[in-house]
């Protein structure tokens, strides 16, 4: 989805990043929201502070709007730690992987595809930012294993939060790659597929599993959030390598997008 930043919000964002319109001073930040909060913004993601115990620091923090945020800034200067809400409003989904474990966390990835950002939490787990594609929030969606999945009606701290037991810290991309996220294979929110009456992820799919089906409604979701249609044909093709038998002809792969 194309993030579109008013002129008046880019005004604020011009003046929390330093760079003051029309002559006016900037005042000095002191805490990491404080001085987060713009860099966050000039992509398009919306910030609220956050306090003790992980809690957002204001009410209504789903519904925060860049402006909202960029006042939150001016008014919680000492605030250390930051959030955003997952899903739809700011076009992340985030898969909390909630265990030390090395080998959980990379199976992930061998499951979801490789992350552009993997941020390690204050307790030294992991989150894996992706591309919001209509998840929404699961607490322990597979149940054998300690992760979960935060889409619509969710939150997550911000790199590089600081909180009582240690700080957030982006240890794979940066910021930059927010523009960059690909969805996660496999999220729980897409059409189901069925095989012999059994649900299918999209990584397990193969031939006869209905493909083309799935990929086009995937194109159909993605479109809005495409700057163009040759973006579009790119997450289209990425997708498709994600099945478990991608589909080879690339005429059927560009119909669907």
């Amino acid at each position: 989805m194309e993030r579109h930043v008013s002129d008046q919000a880019t005004g604020w964002i011009a003046h929390r990043l330093g760079k003051p319109d029309q002559g006016e001073g900037c005042a000095a930040v002191s805490g990491v929201f404080s001085e987060w909060q713009p860099k966050y913004a000039s992509h398009g993601i919306a910030t609220f502070p956050v306090g003790e115990a992980k809690k957002p620091s204001i009410r209504s923090w789903q519904k925060i709007g860049l402006m909202g945020s960029a006042e939150l800034a001016d008014k919680f200067t000492d605030a250390d730690a930051l959030g955003y809400v997952t899903g739809r409003r700011s076009n992340i989904t985030v898969l909390d992987i909630d265990t030390t474990d090395e080998k959980i966390a990379d199976d992930a990835i061998r499951q979801h595809g490789q992350p552009a950002i993997i941020i390690r939490t204050a307790s030294g787990k992991f989150h894996y930012l992706y591309r919001y594609n209509g998840e929404n929030r699961r607490i322990r969606p597979w149940p054998e294993l300690p992760i979960d999945q935060l889409g619509d009606n969710g939150y997550a701290l911000a790199a590089p939060s600081k909180i009582a037991t240690g700080s957030y810290e982006i240890i794979h991309g940066d910021l930059r790659d927010l523009d960059r996220l690909k969805p996660m294979a496999g999220g729980l929110g897409e059409m189901p597929v069925l095989r012999q009456g059994k649900p299918v992820t999209w990584s397990e799919m193969r031939d006869g599993d209905q493909r083309n089906r799935a990929l086009w409604e995937y194109c159909m979701k993605a479109a809005p959030r495409c700057r163009s249609a040759d973006e579009l044909l790119e997450l289209a093709k990425e997708r498709n390598q994600q099945f478990k038998e991608p589909i080879m002809e690339t005429a059927r792969v560009e119909s669907a997008a």
